[in-house]
């Protein structure tokens, strides 16, 4: 049962990476947040770089439903439904 945990565990993580609605909002999601990749790989200390996240990228919780789910999930159900 051990041995197959690591199998069973892959198995698992590529059969929700290779989910088309997963992957088009992963990628929808990191468009519509670049910011949030810019200031999280800049050279600012970690409460800085905090800060600057809560100020800039999600500064209010509308910001936070609208950027973090609504936004990027509507994209990616219009790339998935629309584009073919």
């Amino acid at each position: 049962m051990l041995e197959d945990f690591p199998k069973n565990l892959l198995s698992q993580i590529s059969e929700r990476v290779a989910n088309p609605l997963s992957g088009s909002f992963a990628i929808s999601w990191a468009a519509w947040n670049y910011k949030f990749f810019v200031i999280l790989f800049s050279s600012n200390t970690a409460t800085t770089t905090f800060r600057l996240i809560d100020e800039i990228s999600f500064p209010t919780i509308g910001a936070i439903v609208a950027n973090g789910i609504i936004y990027p999930l509507l994209t990616a159900l219009a790339y998935l439904f629309l584009y073919p």
